[in-house]
């Protein structure tokens, strides 16, 4: 996968520590309840191979049957928006992007009141999107990115992203005020994906933060 590559190119450029994410007992709540996992179960075959992925939409309930979590695990590790539950309301909306085999990252994450609004002061996340993601060929692809929502007050923000044209190459910009306008020019008709890293960076502590976009466009 490309964005294990993309982690590694990364780390050749900042050599800061990373802000680790807690890792997720899917046994148990946050308050050490036990969980009762409900599954459906899909097997979806894997293109060139003769294995297949094993895709559950689970919930997760409470010792006194209260729904907990709700999500995607593809062979148990989760993938995709997790919803997590507070009195019978969504409080969070946690992304997870699966890394390897048996890994995951967590991506974005995404607090919200009771009326369904975010509490930014309390979430973590990015915003990337395009002017429009259906383009002619010889037009350029204009790119909004902002991190909304960031880990530190004062961190800055590093984008890397494979050049659109040829993904042997990889483009770093420094985006110290944590938004900026990009335009590329895609020289193929067809699906194209704009991907890479965000890096979010606190220099002066020396701490980091990672998140992974995936966002697909098209040329006519």
């Amino acid at each position: 996968m490309r964005v294990i590559l993309y982690i590694c190119i990364v780390l050749l450029f900042w050599s800061c520590n990373n802000q680790n994410v807690p890792k997720e007992n899917m046994d148990v709540t946050s308050n050490n309840s036990p969980v009762v996992l409900k599954d459906t179960m899909i097997f979806v075959e894997v293109e060139g191979s003769t294995d297949s992925l094993l895709i559950e939409e689970t919930s997760f309930y409470d010792s006194v049957g209260r729904l907990y979590r709700k999500g995607i695990l593809h062979d148990r590790v989760p993938h995709g928006v997790h919803e997590f539950y507070n009195d019978g309301y969504v409080q969070y909306h946690r992304e997870y992007i699966r890394t390897s085999e048996t890994g995951h990252m967590l991506n974005r994450v995404y607090k919200l009141n009771r009326h369904g609004d975010t509490i930014m002061s309390e979430s973590n996340y990015y915003e990337i999107h395009f002017d429009n993601d259906t383009i002619e060929l010889g037009d350029s692809l204009h790119i909004n990115y902002e991190l909304k929502a960031p880990v530190w007050k004062n961190s800055v923000s590093n984008l890397y992203y494979y050049h659109l044209n040829d993904t042997s190459k990889v483009v770093r910009l420094y985006v110290p005020t944590n938004k900026r306008r990009i335009s590329e020019l895609p020289t193929r008709r067809g699906e194209g994906v704009f991907e890479g890293n965000v890096i979010e960076l606190l220099p002066e502590d020396s701490l980091s933060r990672e998140y992974v976009f995936m966002i697909p466009f098209f040329v006519k």
